[in-house]
């Protein structure tokens, strides 16, 4: 008969501890059979990720075998920083491990992964040591020490960063910012966006953790200056421009590993202008602005720009509660949501939605933007040319299929095919779903997108299938040419 003694002897049911065993059963023990059966018993444990499973006694008496396993457990956690800059409780507030039960491989890693995206540490050692002196040691009592070694990063930072495409043309970012201030790992600093297209600066105070708690903040001043443009209806380009500068903060609660929920409130100027010779077709405007928001992200992609699996939701109100400049009041709602699907282990399927909704008094630099590949101005429309539309209310659907196989095409490479299919209204009485695909306009595209040394770099091709006729959306010309799609760079 065999016999586990210990804390994790329930770990084990009968069927493993027998089928561990059974070449051991009503035969001569021998010490070759044992070890091997020993062994197959700590691999079972350590399966189930109990990382500290040892052996601590076995006894043969009677033709019964007892063993006796150790706690599982560690007995003190040790924590060394080679520069002493941070203090001790960002970095026990990202640890999973409790000393009251015994320790598991996953709470391990999650805690090592955790500490490595505070983005203070450049190295993160997790280790066991034995405690010397075993003889002075129970069986039940801990006897493994856990080591938490941090090499910690500069907390001063500079980057600079490129990145091109077809309608932006070069693009540079320079930021500067402490990472680790006081040793909290918030982050304070401001950093420049500049391109053909416009500029964006930005001072902020970011706090992912207030203390050891989920509550975070954030605020920052903020400038922000884009040139659109509009295609007339004979395919002349009418350039305007939107500008915006102000102050938000938001405050709230980590949701989960990637969620928050977060209020905020905004006081900004909001300005959308245009040269004299293309005033009639846009209406000036210069708002002093208020508002109170709210939004909710969960967020379960295991990867952001390129996820094979996982999904992601947005979602955001905002209103102003009173009237600052003309009477200009309004309210604006909008859900993003996106699913990926693991089709294999080379092909994910995503569908992806997105809808936004407002009232009547929405001022042109407020209002939704669809059109491109998607960026923070514009919602994702393979087939359009960046934010090619403006509508006080919009709905899109997308499907799309990814393929990264398992060779590289200079790169790695992943291929992908786009469907999508949107549509906009400028008053939210005339939204219905019901016929919201009846003549939508409607895009397919391929797209390759290679991971280069200077970032991911993306082809895509597109067609515009069916060409919504609303004449009472701010829609451009639009025909039958193909519209081609180029970047090279992190999206910033």
């Amino acid at each position: 008969a065999v016999t586990v003694q210990g804390e994790l002897a329930d770990e084990l049911s009968s069927a493993e501890l027998n089928e561990c065993f059974a070449p051991l059963m009503g035969r001569l023990y021998t010490n070759h059979q044992a070890t091997a059966a020993l062994e197959a018993l700590v691999r079972r444990l350590r399966a189930k990720g109990y990382s500290l499973a040892a052996i601590e006694q076995v006894h043969v008496e009677n033709e019964r075998l007892t063993i006796t396993f150790s706690s599982g457990k560690a007995a003190m956690l040790t924590i060394s920083l080679n520069k002493g800059r941070t203090l001790l409780t960002p970095i026990q507030r990202e640890l999973k491990l409790d000393a009251t039960k015994p320790l598991r491989l996953r709470a391990a890693e999650e805690s090592v992964k955790n500490l490595y995206e505070t983005g203070v540490f450049n190295r993160v050692s997790l280790f066991a040591e034995p405690i010397t002196q075993p003889e002075a040691i129970s069986p039940t009592t801990p006897n493994q020490t856990i080591h938490l070694s941090l090499e910690e990063k500069p907390a001063s930072v500079l980057r600079l960063g490129l990145r091109y495409d077809e309608t932006n043309n070069a693009q540079l970012l320079l930021d500067v910012r402490n990472e680790n201030v006081g040793g909290t790992t918030n982050t304070m600093g401001g950093w420049v966006k500049a391109g053909r297209k416009g500029y964006l600066a930005n001072m902020e105070l970011n706090m992912p953790r207030i203390g050891a708690t989920h509550l975070i903040f954030a605020t920052r001043l903020f400038f922000d200056s884009y040139l659109f443009d509009y295609t007339n209806s004979d395919g002349t380009l009418a350039p305007y421009n939107i500008q915006k500068y102000g102050i938000t903060s938001s405050f709230g609660t980590r949701l989960r590993k990637n969620g928050h929920f977060l209020t905020d409130v905004s006081y900004y100027n909001s300005q959308a202008f245009t040269d004299e010779a293309h005033r009639p077709l846009f209406s000036t405007t210069n708002n002093n602005v208020l508002t109170i928001g709210t939004h909710l992200t969960i967020d379960s992609r295991n990867n952001a720009l390129m996820p094979t699996r996982g999904s992601y939701s947005y979602l955001t109100y905002a209103f102003t509660p009173l009237s600052l400049d003309d009477g200009l009041r309004y309210w604006q709602f909008s859900g993003t949501h996106q699913v990926n699907l693991p089709l294999g282990r080379e092909t994910t399927l995503q569908f992806s939605v997105m809808t936004g909704v407002s009232s009547k008094a929405l001022p042109l630099s407020e209002q939704y933007f669809l059109g491109g590949i998607g960026n923070s101005y514009s919602a994702r429309f393979i087939g359009l040319q960046p934010h090619a539309l403006a509508a006080n209310n919009l709905a899109t659907a997308g499907v799309q299929l990814s393929y990264e196989p398992s060779f590289p095409i200079l790169f790695p490479t992943t291929l992908q095919l786009h469907y999508n299919a949107g549509r906009g209204w400028n008053a939210m009485e005339n939204v219905r779903l019901d016929g919201a695909l009846q003549g939508a306009l409607q895009a397919v595209g391929a797209s390759m997108v290679w991971k280069t040394p200077l970032g991911p770099t993306r082809f895509t091709l597109a067609k515009v299938l069916v060409n919504n006729d609303d004449n009472s959306l701010m829609l451009p010309h639009r025909d039958d040419d193909p519209v081609f799609y180029f970047s090279i760079g992190h999206d910033f």
